[in-house]
């Protein structure tokens, strides 16, 4: 039979060549035998090892060569013998050498109360299962700011790492960030203060989120990033960067522009309207009042002449209102079917003179009628006042050309301009080769009162309105432009396929005075009175009031050939209620609407086919050819008829 040493000697050389460290100790922990891998476990050379070996002495050489940590070689392998005794029959533990190896220790207890002992080296499991911990930690921030794409950056905030998504959002490569700071890659759109806040954060080792900048494309375009961040640590605690995300935000950015340009416009628009109502009002007794008095002074009196004047300085007041309520699509249009070739040259023709020898023109027309159905007038105007602005952006001359095309868009991805929905459009272009207009510039350009000429010489409303009518007209304004190279803009409008009518022969103007009875309904009273003055003036017999429920109340007694009303009037009864109520007893009276501001007449409702509007301030003989073309069945003003 054989030994227990034998038995020893027999499983020591069986586990010789493995990766394993084996030893057996006696019941008085004294050592028995031990695998030739139990050294590299124990900082021991193999020679000083040998049977009947005390374990404390071994643990006191494994102390005095730092095995167990700073202290008292004695003290500390007394604590470790006395830690293997409390461990119990079977146990197991793991520690790391000082070379950084990690080791697990199997304990099993023999029959004869000594002890048996397995040393693994896990060094390569521990390191891969906290590779892979670290990996899930680093999976797990990407996840928490995940986005578009992916960085990171060092301990002194130089990036190390950009992922490829980066370059196809904002067209810098991958290599142009390493070793850079987030402030030395160029980024825009951050002020100094931000910037440094931004900067201080990073100092404090604090997680951020949502930092806002941009960067401008190889192709010129601008793009807006948000980026998202948290702070790494090493597992000692140390400080080793930062890791984060990036986001594409420029969509956002240009919806929530497109929002507050949106809100701003709302907020002008009722300004305006507010503003343009009394305004108007207050011009409109101006005018009628300089008008008679103009009319009575002899042809050859000075003080005719200074009516005159202020009479032009009232109608360019009206102006001013009137390009306001065209910014903010308020103004009101007479549609009608317009062949743009037709049009684009008659405005070529009014031109020429305004232009000079030094501006040369170009027209680019359709091969084929171009249809549209718009105000003609407004579009007149504004083209010419597109045309004036590029004459002044050529100070030494250049040339102007005007293109119309037809554009078909049809709502899917790729299309540069949103603005306009799915549908074919008429595009009119107004191109110079001027000084150009600076890319902050063209995003204030549509703004009432902004200019790029100088506060003196212009008034900063002509493309504000030119904006506004496109607008309204179901269109849309795009400018492009280039310092030094020039601007082109481009007027979209719906096309429709209706035929095109020649305009009718317009009848002479019917005789303005008569001597029919009237209602004339305003509640402001100096326009009231102003107003009633000048329809006396011409014959007429006027019954007046400032509301509806009186003038009601007169109708009860009198009968009239014309009512004249305010659209807006207090007591809770506008206009075309009052309208509305005439009408259920006198169903053929007709209707004349006066109004400083108002939307579009077509969608004001109650108005009925025939009615007419008056656009405060208006002249006399405007308010007596409507009277009278109202009284003889023909078309004055703006009819719902045209």
């Amino acid at each position: 039979m054989n030994s227990p040493l034998h038995d020893v000697q027999q499983l020591e050389v069986a586990i010789s060549s493995s990766n394993l460290g084996f030893v057996v100790w006696d019941k008085q922990q004294n050592l028995v035998a031990c695998s030739k891998r139990c050294p590299d476990f124990w900082y021991e050379p193999h020679d000083i090892l040998r049977p009947g070996m005390p374990m404390l002495e071994l643990l006191r050489h494994i102390a005095g060569k730092g095995g167990f940590g700073p202290g008292d070689p004695d003290k500390l392998a007394r604590r470790e013998l006395q830690r293997v005794r409390d461990a119990g029959p079977d146990s197991e533990d793991e520690f790391e050498m000082l070379d950084g190896r990690v080791i697990h220790v199997q304990r099993s207890v023999m029959q004869d109360g000594g002890h048996a002992s397995t040393y693994t080296d896990i060094t390569a499991r521990v390191r891969a299962e906290k590779a892979l911990k670290q990996s899930e930690e680093r999976f797990r921030n990407f996840a928490t700011v995940a986005a578009d794409w992916f960085w990171e950056q060092d301990a002194d905030l130089r990036f190390t790492n950009v992922t490829e998504d980066n370059v196809a959002v904002t067209g810098m490569k991958q290599a142009a960030h390493y070793g850079k700071t987030r402030r030395e890659t160029g980024i825009l759109d951050v002020s100094e203060e931000d910037m440094a806040a931004h900067e201080a954060q990073l100092l404090a080792r604090e997680p951020f989120d949502d930092f806002r900048f941009s960067r401008i494309k190889p192709d010129g375009k601008k793009v807006y990033i948000s980026v998202s961040g948290m702070p790494i640590y090493d597992t000692e605690g140390n400080f080793t960067g930062y890791r984060g995300a990036g986001r594409d935000i420029t969509e956002y950015t240009t919806l929530a522009a497109q929002l507050a340009q949106s809100q701003k416009m709302e907020a002008i628009g009722q300004l305006t309207g507010g503003v343009a109502h009394d305004f108007n009002n207050l011009l409109q007794v101006i005018v009628t009042n300089l008008r008679f008095l103009e009319l009575d002074l002899d042809a050859d009196d000075e003080r005719r002449k200074m009516v005159s004047l202020s009479l032009g300085a009232a109608e360019r007041g009206a102006e001013v209102t009137h390009r306001l309520l065209a910014y903010t699509q308020q103004q009101v249009l007479a549609p009608e079917v317009v062949d743009l070739n037709d049009l684009v040259t008659n405005v070529v023709e009014l031109l020429k003179p305004a232009l000079g020898d030094t501006v040369s023109i170009e027209r680019r027309l359709a091969d084929t009628p171009l249809r549209a159905k718009i105000d003609s007038a407004q579009m007149q105007n504004a083209l010419i006042n597109l045309a004036l602005n590029a004459r002044d952006a050529m100070s030494e001359g250049g040339e102007l050309r005007f293109e119309v095309a037809e554009v078909c868009y049809t709502g899917t991805a790729g299309e540069e301009d949103s603005e306009l929905g799915p549908g074919t459009y008429l595009m009119v272009a107004v191109q110079d080769d001027g000084r150009g207009i600076s890319p902050d510039d063209v995003e204030r350009v549509h703004e009432p009162f902004f200019t790029t000429k100088g506060k003196a010489n212009a008034s900063g409303l002509g493309l504000s309105m030119v904006h506004g009518f496109a607008g309204q007209s179901g269109g849309h304004l795009e400018i492009d432009s280039e310092i030094g190279v020039g601007t082109t803009i481009r007027l979209y409008v719906p096309k429709i396929e209706e035929t095109y009518i020649a305009p009718r022969k317009v009848d002479p103007p019917p005789p303005l005075a008569g001597s029919e009875t009237l209602m004339l309904v305003e509640d402001d009273y100096a326009v009231l009175d102003s107003l009633t003055f000048s329809l006396e003036w011409y014959g007429y017999t006027v019954l007046t009031a400032q509301d509806g429920a009186n003038a009601l109340a007169l109708l009860e007694e009198s009968s009239v050939a014309v009512l004249i009303t305010d659209i807006s009037l207090p007591g809770g009864m506008v206009g075309t209620e009052l309208a509305r109520i005439v009408r259920q007893k006198r169903p053929d009276l007709p209707v004349i609407y006066i109004t400083g501001y108002a939307p579009d007449f077509a969608e004001i409702e109650g108005i009925r086919e025939g009615d007419q509007l008056l656009y405060k301030p208006f002249t006399d003989a405007d308010l007596a050819q409507a009277v009278r073309s109202g009284i003889d069945g023909r078309e004055s003003g703006h009819s719902l008829n045209g």
